[in-house]
């Protein structure tokens, strides 16, 4: 990249990759029909697929950012599981006696992205919609 003018916004590295993640957002809601209000849900799944993926960066040797920094395997099942707000059935139990496994409720949810600090790897964040 040539720098035209110190002091651009463009001029800066990192607003380049800004942009990449502003159009990716972009995309995603508008392929997804997904509500606007979900855009820092779909962020974050944004810039985790592009820490967990490969670019041709010299200085990080062939790895992707999460295992240069980290020194471990990154793990992409966890994202490829589910899609941007791709539907999906979710049982929970109400913790009563007529709800009691195996007589779940079922809800149609909305895949929002990884449930961070809750759950094992493959729990999602989920949007409601309740069906039964």
């Amino acid at each position: 990249m040539r720098v035209l003018e110190r002091g651009m916004q463009w001029a800066n590295l990192a607003e380049r990759i800004i942009g990449m993640l502003k159009n990716g957002i972009r995309a995603d809601l508008r392929d997804s029909n997904a509500p606007m209000v979900f855009w820092d849900y779909c962020l974050e799944r944004r810039v985790q697929i592009m820490n967990m993926t490969a670019r041709s960066i010299h200085r990080l040797g062939g790895l992707n950012p999460y295992t240069a920094t980290k020194h471990e395997s990154a793990d992409i099942s966890n994202i490829a599981t589910l899609g941007w707000f791709e539907w999906c059935y979710c049982l929970e139990d109400r913790n009563s006696s007529l709800h009691k496994f195996p007589h779940a409720i079922s809800f149609l949810g909305s895949c929002l992205g990884l449930a961070k600090d809750h759950g094992n790897e493959m729990a999602h964040s989920m949007g409601f919609e309740t069906i039964w």
